[in-house]
């Protein structure tokens, strides 16, 4: 982080010895900053973290000025340039540069520490272990250079006895992953092999399913079958009935007209016959008894007499 301090309060003035006084006097709050990585040979185990033997306050606390006028672009850049710059894996993993020359006479103090080091949460326990909020706060203890406060590795020996102990625990875990990875090969062979009897289980539900399904349709065509045959006969059986009926119906009614005009025939060919025999047999007198007639009745009538006229 970067932070920008203002040090015209600070009686008889400020200077970088004094920084790296009030950090000394804090170390022993801030073991991230004392510790250093340590690799495991082969990498049997991951990279354990040791007290700094060679621990150099000076090489981690460094001086420096921004370029004139001081103003925020000047420092943004430096800030850039110096956060670039990779940290030294073979010291703790921090450094904090002192930037003197900043317009106002401020004083800007740029810190880097790596992440495996510390985090949020521990990084807000250092800061708090590193400000005060007094100048000249109480010190209970003092940091001294070669005294070790990370409990359980002090020197390179312990550190060994700690790899020595990783490894036979890292044998242990590997036998106990080997154990359990053959429990687990294993279990999914018997997985494998009941999904393997359920999917063939269930192919064969299907194909007896199938089978069913087959011949229950096959019974469905059938009886289709015989059902359209059943009604094509009966349709068959309807229209010979149909065309017997309308057979005779048209037999009687030939019949009928034959004799119609069989009949009107005869009496055609009767009637010329008829007039020739009348032609050729004599007239018979025929005695014909007249009916008496009434008698009159004789009745007075009065006859008039013709007038004469006179001659004149």
């Amino acid at each position: 982080g970067l932070a920008v301090y203002d040090p015209s309060e600070v009686e008889g003035g400020w200077s970088v010895d004094q920084v790296k006084q009030v950090y000394s006097q804090r170390l022993h709050l801030a073991a991230p900053f004392r510790r250093r990585l340590v690799s495991v040979p082969f990498g049997l185990h991951h990279p354990l973290w040791i007290e700094d033997p060679d621990f150099d306050l000076d090489w981690h606390i460094r001086h420096l000025a921004v370029p004139a006028p001081g103003g925020p672009r000047e420092l943004a850049e430096l800030a850039g340039h110096l956060v670039a710059l990779p940290l030294d894996r073979d010291r703790p993993l921090w450094e904090m540069w002192v930037i003197e020359g900043l317009e106002h006479g401020h004083v800007a103090v740029l810190s880097k520490v790596h992440h495996a080091a510390i985090d949020g949460a521990s990084g807000n326990e250092i800061t708090v272990a590193t400000l005060d909020l007094e100048p000249d706060p109480p010190l209970e203890h003092r940091w001294q250079a070669g005294q070790s406060y990370l409990q359980g590795v002090e020197t390179w020996d312990d550190a060994m006895d700690q790899i020595g102990k990783a490894t036979d625990s890292a044998k242990l875990k590997a036998r106990q992953l080997a154990a359990k990875e053959k429990v687990l090969e294993k279990r999914a062979e018997l997985a494998a092999k009941a999904e393997l009897d359920k999917a063939k289980h269930l192919a064969d539900q299907a194909e007896k399913w199938m089978k069913a399904r087959a011949r229950a349709d096959q019974k469905k065509v059938a009886a289709l079958e015989k059902k359209l045959l059943k009604q094509l006969r009966d349709a068959e059986r309807k229209l010979v009935a149909k065309a017997r009926a309308a057979e005779k119906a048209a037999d009687k009614k030939a019949r009928q007209l034959k004799k119609k005009l069989d009949a009107k025939v005869r009496k055609a060919s009767a009637r010329p016959a008829a007039k020739r025999k009348a032609k050729a047999a004599p007239k018979r007198k025929t005695a014909v008894k007249k009916k008496a007639a009434a008698p009159r009745r004789k009745t007075a009538v009065a006859r008039k007499r013709p007038v004469r006229r006179a001659a004149s």
